[in-house]
């Protein structure tokens, strides 16, 4: 996992968390880990209340990337 922070007061914050996808195999029939399926939706929700942008995805080589901008007050 790769975690980079940045940014200024009075400019904005920008936090981006980059993590492979292949984690160990699960056996055939094996569930998934247990979740809400809330988590993004629910950082999206926090990031936009606090006047920022939240962008996730995986990129052509299987990273995981989520990237979050919000503002920070001076």
């Amino acid at each position: 996992m790769t975690l980079t922070i940045d940014g200024a007061p009075g400019s904005r914050l920008t936090i981006v968390a980059s993590n492979t996808t292949d984690g160990p195999p699960r056996a055939l029939g094996e569930p998934a880990l247990p979740s809400s399926g809330l988590g993004l939706t629910g950082l999206a929700e926090r990031v936009n209340l606090a006047g920022g942008h939240l962008e996730h995805g995986v990129d052509d080589h299987g990273t995981f990337t989520v990237r979050a901008w919000v503002p920070w007050t001076s």
